[in-house]
């Protein structure tokens, strides 16, 4: 979940997005190989993981959050914004 990325009540983050006017659903594709990211702390089920740029976007680094980085598969894609 996308606003879960961001460590906020979803209400505010929400407000927000939509002053941008950009969607927090990426769906970006994993390439075979590809670094992505599991944020422990964020996490939704067991599977969910975020592509790079969505990671770097969020601020669980800044909040300590437990994350891993690793290898995806090609054909997974990015989680970020599932609710």
């Amino acid at each position: 979940v996308g606003w879960l990325l961001c460590g906020e009540e979803p209400t505010e983050w929400l407000r927000r997005l939509k002053e941008t006017g950009h969607s927090s659903i990426c769906g970006h594709i994993f390439k075979d190989d590809e670094m992505v990211f599991k944020c422990f702390t964020c996490a939704t089920d067991p599977t969910c993981c975020v592509c790079a740029q969505c990671f770097e976007g969020s601020d669980c680094v800044a909040r300590g959050h437990q994350y891993q980085i690793f290898k995806a598969g090609a054909g997974g894609c990015c989680d970020c914004g599932d609710h």
